[in-house]
This record gives C-alpha cells, sequence and structure tokens, in this order.
C-alpha cells in the first residue's frame, strides 16, 4: 500500500506533538519518522497532520471499506500543538520559578507512596507509551528511567509528560481520537489516579501562575474546562488568556493557523451527514459536465486568451438546472497573464517599516527594491485592501 511521508520538521518553529500507545503504534505501523526520541508523534506543520492523517485513514479504510470515522488533520494538528503549549507553559514556569520543581515533585510523590509504587507505575507509562529505545528493544522501561536526557533524568521528563498526558485524557474534544491516544490500562490503574491528585496536590502548594494566579495544573487545566468539546474554543482561550507565554514563544501565528484549519474543514464535516459523505462523492463523481468551447478569435496583442468554461447543465443530484448565460466583460491580452498579489495596505506599511527600520506610512514611500522584490517572484500586479474614501 502507498502511504504518505512525513515532511521536514525544518518546516516548523514549533514541533506539535502528542502521545500515542503502543497498541495504536503497533496497529498502525508508523514509520519512525513520525516520532520524537520521547516517542511522541511529531507534526511539524498542517502539511505533516494531513500526511498523517492519510497514513491513518488508510490504515483504517484497508481494515473496514465501510468506514466514515476518518481522522481530520486539523484535529491532528491542534491537539498537537495544544500539547506544545502546555510545555511551553511548563518551560516558563520552570525558568521563572523554579528550575528544579520535577525534582521536588518527585520527591514528595516518592515521600507519600513510596520509591517501590512510584517505580512501578513509571515503567507502565513507559511501556504503555514507550519513547522509540524503548520501543526498538534497546532498552527496557527500567533502563529508560534510569537515564538521563541532556542534562535532565528520564524520571523528571516521563514526571512532565505524565501531566500532558493527564490533560489530554481529560480532555473531551479529543474523543474522536481516543483509539490512538487512550491506554485504558493506564487511565483504570488506581495508581493513575492516585499519582495525578499528588501531582495536583504539590503544585496547589506551590507559586502560582499568570494570568490569574492559579496553581500551575489548574491554569493548564483551565483552556479546556473553558470548553470542553471544542478544539478551536480551546486554542482561542489560548490565545487570549496565555499571551504572556504565546508572546514569549512566538506562538501566535501557529494559533491562528491552527483555528483557521480547524473551521475550514468543519464548514464541510459539518455541513454533510458523516453516514453520507462517501453516496455523495459518488454522486459527484458519476457526473459528466457539459463542456461548451468557445469561439476564439482576434488578432495581434488584442487576441483573447480565456480558457474553454465548462457549463454545468445538471445538479449533483442529475436534475437540470435553468439556463444562466455569463454576463462577463471580455478579456483584453494582459489580463490572463496579470499574476496578482493582494495585501492589506495597513499591514503591509507596518511590516515596511520595520523592515527597512523607518517610517512608511504612505505609498509614495515604499521602496522601489520592494516593488522589484515582489516583481521577481512573478508578481505582475498588486491589490491593496483597507484602502477607500
Amino acid at each position: 500500500m502507498k502511504t504518505s511521508t512525513l515532511p521536514n520538521i525544518s518546516d516548523s518553529l514549533i514541533d506539535r506533538n502528542f502521545y500515542i500507545r503502543r497498541k495504536a503504534r503497533d496497529e498502525f505501523q508508523f514509520p519512525e519518522s513520525f516520532y520524537s526520541l520521547q516517542g511522541n508523534v511529531i507534526i511539524p506543520n498542517y502539511r505533516a497532520a494531513q500526511s498523517l492523517a492519510n497514513f491513518i485513514n488508510q490504515k483504517m479504510k484497508a481494515k473496514n471499506p465501510e468506514t466514515t470515522q476518518l481522522v481530520q488533520p486539523a484535529q491532528l494538528n491542534a491537539m498537537g500543538l495544544l500539547h506544545e503549549l502546555f510545555h511551553l507553559v511548563l518551560k516558563a514556569y520552570k525558568e521563572e520559578v523554579n528550575t528544579n520543581i520535577f525534582a521536588e515533585c518527585e520527591d514528595f510523590i516518592i515521600a507519600q507512596i513510596g520509591r517501590i509504587t512510584t517505580d512501578t507505575f513509571f515503567k507502565q507509562l513507559t511501556n504503555a507509551y514507550p519513547p522509540l529505545p524503548v520501543y526498538r528493544g534497546e532498552q527496557t522501561a527500567e533502563e529508560f528511567l534510569n537515564h538521563i536526557t541532556g542534562k535532565t533524568p528520564n524520571r523528571q521528563i516521563l514526571l512532565e509528560e505524565l501531566i500532558i498526558l493527564h490533560l489530554q485524557h481529560s480532555n473531551p474534544a479529543l474523543a474522536s481520537m481516543a483509539d490512538l491516544i487512550e491506554e485504558q490500562s493506564v487511565f483504570q490503574d488506581k495508581r493513575y489516579s492516585f499519582m495525578v491528585n499528588l501531582i495536583e496536590h504539590f503544585f496547589d502548594k506551590q507559586p502560582t501562575i499568570a494570568p490569574d494566579e492559579q496553581p500551575l495544573i489548574k491554569m493548564l487545566m483551565s483552556s479546556i474546562t473553558a470548553s470542553p468539546n471544542s478544539l478551536t474554543d480551546q486554542l482561542e482561550f489560548v490565545q487570549s488568556h496565555w499571551k504572556k507565554y504565546t508572546e514569549r514563544y512566538n506562538t501566535g501565528l501557529h494559533i491562528l493557523q491552527a483555528i483557521d484549519f480547524l473551521k475550514e474543514e468543519g464548514k464541510y464535516f459539518l455541513s454533510l451527514d458523516h453516514s453520507k459523505t462517501q453516496e455523495q462523492a459518488e454522486r459527484d463523481r458519476a457526473i459528466t459536465p457539459d463542456i461548451s468551447f468557445p469561439f476564439f478569435h482576434g488578432a495581434g496583442h488584442w487576441e483573447k486568451e480565456s480558457p474553454p468554461v465548462p457549463t454545468f447543465t445538471k445538479d449533483s443530484t442529475g436534475v437540470a438546472q435553468e439556463r444562466e448565460p455569463e454576463k462577463f466583460s471580455a478579456d483584453l491580452s494582459w489580463m490572463p497573464r496579470l499574476v496578482l498579489i493582494a495585501k492589506n495596505a495597513f499591514v503591509w506599511l507596518n511590516q515596511l517599516s520595520k523592515k527597512y527600520n523607518r517610517p512608511i506610512t504612505r505609498l509614495d514611500q515604499i521602496p522601489d527594491e520592494e516593488l522589484e522584490r515582489l516583481g521577481s517572484l512573478g508578481r505582475s500586479g498588486l491589490w491593496l485592501s483597507g484602502i477607500c474614501n
């Protein structure tokens, strides 16, 4: 079966990743290029999300050709982005409040339940969501836990990942991804709930975090509880409430893009009953459009160069449509050659001011070299929006 490959990770400034359980990894046999060293699935950009969704959906269709429960790229992208945003908040907390916070948290847990119980649960978690060396059989879970990645003990890394995994598990908006991310042997284990409660209790006693001066875990959970069933609303909450962190790590554009992707995909998937999607697609493909080729004539540089315009005489159900003749003006010879680029005038002037390090507030102040640069990219026309009387 032909499968998609993961685009180059360097395409993105921020990696989006999320946890996938061992059983799902065994079932889908993802290429290793999809994984980080910690065993998380990496989604550096929306194109990679499309590739991963396509890979998963091909496997699902091969298993059940009638399935309509397909993975949506925008949801994968949003899930991975939320995961990484949580990590960035944890990173900021360590930098601003306490660099040894997870070492102290581990000591607190061991003091409450003992090292043996702690280690047993950590091994179970490592085997259920294995890092690459463990999944490949190069290390046992115990060996992994006793190693260091960079300058950080893997036990502390796993503790941080447990917090993110708990947030992922507690998010109703990710219910459609359960087959990929939900390992019930972990979440039904009493040690899981006990461990999570200890972590929350520990951070309840630590310094609070902006913007609302909440304990760390409650602050992270607020993005989910604000809108439990909508990834779009959760990202919008992060964008509006966590500006300190989104601006610090330059994630604002990634969030806006992820929201746009969710909304655009939503327009399609919400407009159709999923059970009828395939049936509708079959009808659409069965329609043979009636193509009427226009008669071209002319001489010299006034020759008309418009392509043939198809005339659709029937709608998607096969019912004849009322004839609606075209009412557009004739093209001149330069029109088909026009390659137009649209820009918001005020946004562009602000960008140019920063780029050239001087005030550029009027159109006549736009540097000639900037227009020449656009021309060198193949643009032959400029459409400035935001200018009106």
